[in-house]
């Protein structure tokens, strides 16, 4: 079968989402909510993605894609959904889609999170650095019944203060951050404001909650987390941070030791690629561990699965990288909110 490879316009709006709807599953949260597609992937008469037609122009493959654009014009590429239909006698129909992007876009990074652990050796063949995310997770040692998670821990060391004081700040407080420029072009990949403000500030289905950590006037570091509930119980996800990556240890051991007293979360996580645990390491700070039923830190609450879920990656950066969970599309809804 021949195919070409182009960039997509709105014109191909519909025929994508009637891809993803057919090619990838029929519940997907793009082909429930049009506009959500368009939050994501629409911008002017263009769209996000690349895609691979047929001689009758039906799309057969698609790449999605989320570029942190920057003062200095770098652009740091994540990938999102990918997808290519099976082509017989021609085995890298998908991989054709990223050469393209690639050589169309021409990013200084280029990263996918939530790939598939088989495909790993081909991404590495490629020249890419691969891996599984780090799972943390700090459990709240006051709850003496944990429902979310599950845990043979019974008794969750004790936290200790942090250095730091935590504010919870809105977006506008934020931007009067007298070193916020300095602190987003410290996150690898970098990121601008505005996309601070389209991806978390400006979220049509999630609510994120924006937290400084601050001593006396200086700000080492802002978490954007997002609260989940599920029935009564609560839990604090950490989507990203702004700031240098030696800090984030610091001030993660003052955000959880304010909000799981003072909100009574059963536990604060957060994923990452590029730290070690040794980098993050503190008294509470603990790490899933890969295949392991004994510790369950739940990914997936749309619906709620209470199950661990191994995060894989690959990135063009070879070191000094971090990567969140933010990153990407993996903090993504996939039900549908009608008074959203």
């Amino acid at each position: 079968m021949k195919y070409s490879i182009q960039k997509a316009t709105l014109k191909h709006k519909d025929q994508i989402i009637s891809f993803i709807k057919t090619d990838w599953s029929n519940d997907h949260i793009f082909v429930k909510d049009k506009s959500f597609f368009d939050y994501h992937y629409k911008y002017g008469e263009n769209l996000k993605f690349f895609i691979s037609l047929d001689n009758n122009n039906n799309v057969i493959g698609v790449l999605g894609y989320i570029e942190y654009k920057t003062k200095d014009h770098s652009n740091d590429v994540f990938l999102s959904l990918w997808k290519a239909r099976d082509i017989k006698g021609d085995s890298t129909h998908g991989l054709k889609l990223l050469d393209y992007l690639r050589k169309t876009l021409q990013p200084k990074t280029l990263s996918c999170t939530g790939i598939n652990k088989k495909t790993i050796n081909i991404y590495k063949f490629l020249g890419y650095t691969t891996g599984r995310m780090n799972h943390f997770f700090i459990l709240n040692p006051n709850i003496l019944k944990f429902n979310i998670a599950k845990t043979d821990n019974s008794s969750p060391p004790r936290l200790s203060p942090g250095m730091y004081s935590v504010e919870s700040v809105s977006f506008s407080d934020m931007l009067t951050i007298q070193n916020i420029d300095k602190l987003c072009a410290s996150s690898i990949p970098s990121k601008s404001t505005q996309f601070i403000y389209h991806r978390y500030r400006n979220h049509p289905y999630f609510k994120y909650q924006f937290f400084s950590i601050n001593n006396n006037t200086q700000v080492y570091g802002i978490f954007i987390t997002r609260e989940i509930k599920v029935k009564n119980h609560k839990c604090l996800r950490v989507v990203d941070f702004i700031g240098e990556s030696k800090s984030i240890k610091d001030c993660l051991k003052s955000l959880s030791f304010k909000l799981l007293n003072e909100k009574k979360y059963e536990f604060i996580d957060l994923l990452l690629a590029g730290l070690s645990s040794d980098d993050i390491s503190f008294k509470g700070l603990q790490e899933v561990p890969e295949n392991t039923n004994h510790t369950i830190i739940p990914s997936y609450f749309e619906p709620f699965e209470q199950k661990n879920i191994d995060i894989f990656y690959f990135t063009s950066i070879k070191s000094n990288y971090r990567i969140m969970r933010g990153d990407g599309d993996q903090d993504r809804p996939n039900l549908l909110q009608e008074n959203k």
